[in-house]
């Protein structure tokens, strides 16, 4: 129990201070910190392998800005 409760208050700090991508209505999004969530433009399925595509509908936490770059450009080339 206590290693599960671990996991989850690492989750939340991770949400919380990390950038966020993802797929939403179709189209590859991401949030900030903050709160405030932006859409590239890309329509998920269009763009990226079937794969790709499920990994990113779970969702992807990324600790700094440099990451989610280099993750958007993974996935948006």
């Amino acid at each position: 129990m206590k290693r599960w409760l671990l996991a989850c208050a690492l989750c939340v700090s991770i949400c919380v201070n990390g950038f966020f991508l993802t797929i939403q209505n179709g189209s590859i999004c991401y949030r900030e910190p903050g709160g405030a969530w932006h859409d590239t433009g890309l329509r998920a399925h269009s763009v990226l392998p079937a794969q790709d595509a499920s990994l990113l509908s779970r969702g992807l936490h990324f600790p700094s800005r440099q990451a989610l770059t280099r993750a958007l450009e993974d996935f948006c080339s």
